[in-house]
């Protein structure tokens, strides 16, 4: 065996081992913080987020949870990175692996409820007459309306959606 196939044959296992890392990154994560709501008294995983378990005595398994999905998480974008032609999957896997690190580094509040003892938020009240976007600053509503503005532009451009057909037939005949 010569150098150069060696050296080719090491990049391909190295590639595969940071491939192999996306393929464990995943059940890992999801089974661990699975396990860990399932044995925690009063956690309720449709009400609190994966993020309220790394509060309280038994944080840290959650806190190491974080951070090892995120480091396999990141070996997997490496590996997309150098076995693929197209960087965008790795740029975004890349982007989950550093928020999952985040998420681990950086421990969150309580939240609704979570743990035991801490207040549940108020329901939010509406002023009498108000929707939800009268309280929307001005320049805000006044985007949403340019943005739908743009999107009928945009369909009637394409011609193949039933909502702009009757605006098409009559430009046609005129």
């Amino acid at each position: 065996m010569t150098a150069r196939s060696l050296s080719v044959y090491v990049d391909a296992m190295i590639d595969r081992l940071l491939l192999t890392c996306g393929l464990v990154a995943g059940p890992l994560f999801t089974a661990a913080y699975l396990t860990e709501g399932a044995l925690r008294p009063h956690y309720r995983s449709l009400r609190h987020p994966v993020s309220s378990l790394a509060i309280g005595d038994r944080g840290w398994i959650q806190t190491v949870n974080f951070l090892v999905g995120g480091l396999l998480s990141l070996a997997f974008a490496v590996g997309l990175w150098r076995a693929g032609p197209s960087h965008w999957g790795a740029s975004l896997v890349g982007g989950w692996a550093i928020g999952l690190l985040c998420a681990g580094i950086f421990r969150t509040d309580p939240v609704s409820g979570y743990p035991p003892g801490t207040p549940r938020p108020a329901p939010a009240q509406l002023p009498a007459g108000a929707s939800p976007r009268s309280l929307l600053p001005g320049r805000v509503r006044g985007a949403g309306r340019g943005l739908r503005r743009v999107r009928l532009v945009g369909h009637a451009r394409v011609g193949d959606l039933p909502t702009c057909g009757p605006v098409l037939r009559r430009s046609r005949r005129g």
